[in-house]
């Protein structure tokens, strides 16, 4: 057995104390002292029991469409890692700033809609910040208007290279008062060693290597700010592309390697689905004539890994592309969802194929009773309310 002479030197033996009882060696040490020792020497709350630790109960920022909010468990984990993937113009961008616009609406202590709070709770809500590390310089600030986000509270940095994106990063992390920061994209964070050099010398695996020391910091930070609150949350995108010359299994592959996989605890694939155009009977798949806007868009989605969710479930939902009356543009097909799911559930039901039934609330049709659910105040936001911890539990 190891004597305390031969451990001189090293961090565990400043945080065990010895017992001389005629044998040298680490004997009567109890582990409750060195609890004790462990957090004085690394800071309060770095190790406790898993019942007392707030950042264990996993807490969502909801992302803004329902059938993504239900499916993941009521949003983005907050203090976690989320990745939105896939193809061009899949969503990716747009799904990020309405979760973006959900997050300047919740309050950054309780992670609950600050204006639901009353003077009976015991903090005064604020609204959680938010800072966008633009790398493609895709972003349009009316576009992320229109999809709720007050640009008046958003930070937007717009790096040269990686290196400077990563350092922001950090910064952000770091910051007591930061809670959500967004990564568009991985995909375009050009190392400096590529812009220093010409286009011909090639830099191989320098992105990459890049990325899992970004993701490494990323998470020791992220772990250090959960021991004073609720942590912050990381929002990134990235592309696809194909691998050349794999003849089985799947080509796909994301820029930036494999570090990122692990790094995230929920990762999202988007695809663009078909769009859809105003007919003389409803929606159509064809524009009637040559420039005619389509009237909605379906994204699909797959929910390719989820470590506080259930992963490989997977759907689809509808983005408002034309203002309509009673439907503006960047509205998502929330009415329509929450009716599917509600009925799946027998939320609404016809139990005597005779009147449709919901909430209190009756009618002859099902078309008739979702009109009376929309028209009577209160009844649809309890409807979905219920219908997504109906959803989430399942």
């Amino acid at each position: 057995m190891a004597d305390e002479k031969s451990l001189k030197g090293t961090k565990l033996s400043d945080l065990v104390k010895y017992k001389d009882d005629g044998e040298k060696g680490a004997k009567g040490v109890k582990f409750a002292d060195l609890v004790k020792d462990i957090n004085k020497t690394y800071g309060a709350g770095t190790i406790a029991k898993a019942s007392t630790i707030e950042s264990l109960v996993l807490k969502r920022i909801p992302m803004g469409v329902f059938v993504l909010d239900a499916l993941t468990g009521g949003g983005v984990p907050v203090g976690r890692t989320t990745q939105f993937f896939g193809e061009p113009s899949g969503c990716k961008t747009t799904l990020c700033l309405k979760t973006v616009a959900s997050a300047q609406k919740t309050c950054r202590f309780c992670v609950q809609p600050v204006d639901a709070h009353t003077k009976k709770d015991d903090h005064k809500p604020e609204p959680m910040a938010c800072v966008w590390i633009e790398m493609e310089s895709t972003l349009d600030r009316d576009w992320a208007i229109r999809m709720g986000v007050d640009a008046e509270k958003l930070y937007v940095a717009q790096p040269a290279n990686a290196e400077a994106a990563g350092n922001i990063l950090q910064m952000a992390l770091q910051s007591d008062d930061q809670d959500v920061v967004v990564i568009d994209s991985l995909a375009h964070m050009t190392p400096g060693a590529e812009l220093e050099n010409p286009m011909e010398n090639m830099q191989v695996g320098a992105m990459a290597r890049m990325l899992n020391k970004m993701f490494r910091t990323e998470t020791a930070l992220m772990n250090k700010r959960k021991l004073t609150g609720n942590g912050p949350t990381v929002l990134v995108i990235n592309q696809v592309r194909e691998k050349v010359g794999v003849m089985y299994g799947s080509p796909e592959t994301r820029p930036g390697g494999k570090g990122q996989a692990f790094a995230s605890s929920l990762e999202i694939r988007l695809a663009p689905g078909k769009p859809f155009y105003q007919g003389a009977n409803g929606p159509i798949q064809k524009a009637a004539q040559d420039g005619d806007r389509p009237l909605f868009r379906e994204f699909n989605f797959k929910v390719k890994k989820a470590k506080s969710a259930v992963a490989d479930v997977e759907g689809s939902f509808k983005l408002q592309m034309s203002k309509v009356e009673g439907r503006e543009i960047g509205q998502t097909n929330d009415e329509e969802q929450v009716f599917f799911f509600a009925k799946k559930h027998l939320l609404i039901e016809n139990p005597s194929k005779g009147k449709w039934l919901c909430l209190g609330l009756e009618d002859a049709t099902e078309e008739k009773l979702q009109d009376k659910i929309m028209a009577t105040e209160g009844k649809f936001t309890e409807l979905r309310a219920k219908t997504l911890e109906l959803v989430k539990e399942r």
